[in-house]
C-alpha cells in the first residue's frame, strides 16, 4: 500500500505520495491524481480502473479533501464509496481506493 504523507503547515499542506518509484510533494492548492502525463501523481499500475484524471486532493481551513472527477470505477475511503464530484474530507489513517490501488492517509504534525 502506498503512503501519502501530509503535513499541516498553517493553511498548507507539504507532503508526498510513493507510489513505486515515485516521490511527489504537496506544496501548491491541490494535487491531481490518474494515468495521464499531466498528473501530478501519475498512477502507473497494472490495476484496472483507473482513469486518466480520476481523483484531486485539495486543502480547505487546513483541511484535506478529495474528490472524485467523475472516473466510472468511482473512488473509495475506508471501503466506502463516494459520490462523485464532491469534496470528501480526509483524517489521518483513511485509505482510499483508486481502481485496485489503496493509498493510506497520512497526516504529520508540522515541524
Amino acid at each position: 500500500m502506498a503512503i501519502l504523507r501530509i503535513r499541516l503547515d498553517g493553511e498548507l499542506l507539504c507532503g508526498a505520495l510513493a507510489i513505486g518509484d515515485q516521490v511527489i510533494d504537496f506544496s501548491g492548492a491541490r494535487l491531481l491524481l490518474g494515468r495521464d502525463e499531466g498528473c501530478d501523481i501519475r498512477i502507473r499500475s497494472a490495476a484496472f480502473g483507473i482513469s486518466r484524471r480520476h481523483v484531486e486532493l485539495d486543502h480547505a481551513a487546513g483541511k484535506i479533501r478529495i474528490r472524485d472527477l467523475s472516473s466510472p470505477q468511482g473512488i473509495f475511503r475506508n471501503r466506502q464509496h463516494l459520490a462523485s464530484e464532491m469534496p470528501w474530507p480526509m483524517i489521518d489513517g483513511d485509505v482510499i481506493r483508486i481502481g485496485g490501488e489503496d493509498i493510506q492517509v497520512r497526516i504529520v504534525p508540522s515541524k
